[in-house]
């Protein structure tokens, strides 16, 4: 929620994981994977969609449904 951030000051700084360097990625994936084991991250998984109704899936994408777009292939 952008207004909440703001009025509370808070900055939110992204990183383009394209440009980290192979070490840093592999330490990342340990440490989601990690967190995901443990329970401590929660994701929020929205439509789940097949190859063939990709269509939808973006459609859903620009519709804003709440959670993840899953596309089975």
């Amino acid at each position: 929620p952008f207004y909440t951030l703001i009025y509370k000051n808070i900055t939110v700084q992204h990183v383009l994981v394209f440009g980290m360097p192979r070490e840093a990625k592999k330490q990342g994936i340990d440490d989601i994977s990690r967190w995901l084991t443990a329970g401590k991250l929660k994701h929020h998984l929205g439509p789940r969609f097949n190859l063939d109704q990709i269509v939808e899936a973006h459609e859903a994408v620009e519709a804003n449904v709440f959670g993840k777009v899953l596309v089975d292939l």
